[in-house]
């Protein structure tokens, strides 16, 4: 060997010396022995990081509870939203997460979406019946049942030019002459807000929405729009008792928060 490898090789064996060597340990993950210059330490890692997705509700609290329980002064907290609770530990990295997602009822869902499009007789009537079907709306299902659009849409073509108005009411007239009650201007749903919250919370928190109803009788279609008002008030009236509820299920000390972390 030359002297230049030779030198070489003095110089990485020296490196590698210097460095410390990481050694697990059978049995126990939580510590590691690192060697360095012939010393050897014992040094503990941090938990691994968990993030949670919990089936029930029960399972979050009882995580807080245990969690609680075996640290008085632990760092917990509750954290709810639109889309779902989540426990947070250690609230300084918010590393640790437990998170029980929340369903919206399909009946709060459709109400949100009412004022996208027009809808056709059948497409309302199919909407009030499937989507809707927890607002128990049968009443107003069996007058737009019997709403007749053909009838009104026969006096069209005897409907001069500069007499629209008059067409449009004569229509109207055919349209609904044969109603056993009024077509509504406006209506009410109520429903859960969400539907995977056991029944002692979820049952409570059920909401009323005004839905203002328009018949379009040239087009012979359905415009429907839900109060805004209502909807934002029943949204920051169902997050209040549900932080009540959580409050008053969770150990003591444990803070509640209505918004993300």
């Amino acid at each position: 060997m030359d002297l230049s490898k030779a030198l070489e090789l003095i110089q990485s064996t020296a490196v590698d010396a210097s460095r410390p060597v990481v050694t697990r340990l059978d049995g126990q993950p939580q510590y590691v022995l690192v060697s360095k210059g012939g010393g050897c330490d014992k040094h503990e890692l941090p938990p691994p990081k968990w993030a949670h997705k919990l089936a029930s509700l029960w399972s979050l609290f009882a995580l807080a509870g245990e969690l609680s329980a075996n640290n008085l002064e632990a760092d917990v907290s509750v954290w709810h939203n639109a889309e779902s609770i989540q426990l947070v530990h250690d609230m300084r990295w918010r590393r640790d997460t437990a998170t029980f997602v929340l369903e919206e009822s399909d009946c709060l869902v459709a109400l949100r979406k009412l004022s996208k499009s027009e809808y056709s007789q059948p497409e309302l009537i199919k909407l009030l019946r499937l989507h809707m079907h927890e607002a128990h709306l049968h009443d107003l299902i069996l007058v737009l049942r019997s709403l007749n659009f053909r009838s009104g849409q026969q006096v069209q073509g005897d409907v001069q030019h500069g007499s629209t108005s008059m067409g449009r009411s004569i229509e109207q007239a055919l349209a609904t002459k044969n109603l056993d009650k009024p077509l509504p201007e406006d209506f009410q749903v109520a429903c859960r807000y969400w539907t995977n919250l056991p029944p002692e919370i979820g049952d409570r928190l059920a909401v009323k929405t005004n839905v203002a109803l328009d018949v379009n009788f040239a087009s012979c279609g359905f415009e429907l729009t839900p109060s805004r008002d209502d909807l934002i008030t029943n949204a920051l009236w169902a997050h209040q008792q549900l932080e009540e509820w959580l409050v008053s299920k969770l150990p003591k000390g444990v803070a509640v928060y209505h918004g993300t972390p």
